[in-house]
């Protein structure tokens, strides 16, 4: 049993066949997420470890405030959704969540998080969704993901409203890190952006609740729903889309 209304668990598959999960620690009663957790098998689910580990750190998480997730001025709903790699080249695992740690600067940010012994333990967090200097990107970002290829590199993908001054207009960003996790250029690779609240019609809705991206040595797939054609939507119920930029490698 777990802590409490656990969510969004995402598993992971090492060379050797242990089993990682990790999970979002959500509280019963509300939709506050208290933390990310991480568990693990080696002999193929019939036992895991006695206790889960704590993968974010005291002081360096904060979930959205929002109750209702949302991220204003938009009125859609952007739960924590997590995602975690293994990397089958390096044995590193990469951990990725929204963070509200710096909301009052610069929004929603996504942090990143390692581990180098199979999840025991895990480095501290740091922005991964940054700006030129380092320093955290401005306005929302949120719905992460991570991929490893089998030769070592990792990609990752979020949504990002660093371009749109009034934080609404949503666009794709993808960050690449070649050395293992020390470092990770990005860039946007959607062509457009769209406004959420045009593609949902100010429902409150979810918009998806999560990216995707695979990899491998030849070519890099990330995959986002995007609403930048609800403009021709006829159907009175919103137009959004599946769209990928395919990246050969």
């Amino acid at each position: 049993m777990g802590e409490s209304a656990n969510q969004f668990s995402v598993p992971q598959v090492e060379r050797n066949g242990a089993l990682d999960i990790g999970y979002a620690l959500e509280e019963c009663n509300s939709s506050l997420d208290h933390g990310f957790r991480f568990q693990k098998s080696t002999n193929g689910g019939a036992s895991f470890l006695a206790a889960p580990v704590q993968v974010d750190k005291p002081g360096q998480f904060v979930d959205n405030p929002d109750p209702g997730d949302l991220l204003p001025p938009t009125v859609f709903r952007a739960p924590n959704t997590l995602s975690i790699d293994y990397s089958s080249k390096t044995g590193t695992l990469t951990y990725l969540y929204q963070n509200f740690i710096n909301a009052s600067v610069s929004g929603a940010d996504i942090s990143v998080q390692q581990s180098h012994d199979g999840g025991l333990h895990w480095s501290d967090a740091r922005f991964l969704s940054t700006q030129a200097g380092g320093g955290p990107a401005g306005n929302d970002q949120f719905f992460p993901w991570v991929d490893s290829s089998p030769d070592g590199n990792l990609y990752a993908i979020w949504f990002d409203r660093r371009r749109d001054p009034a934080n609404r207009n949503i666009d794709t960003w993808q960050a690449t890190s070649t050395n293992d996790g020390a470092s990770w250029p990005q860039r946007r690779i959607s062509t457009r952006s769209w406004n959420p609240d045009l593609g949902f019609f100010t429902s409150g809705a979810f918009i998806g609740d999560y990216n995707g991206i695979a990899a491998s040595n030849r070519a890099v797939y990330p995959v986002w729903t995007d609403g930048r054609n609800n403009a021709i939507e006829r159907t009175g119920i919103g137009e959004t889309d599946i769209f990928t930029n395919v990246e050969l490698r």
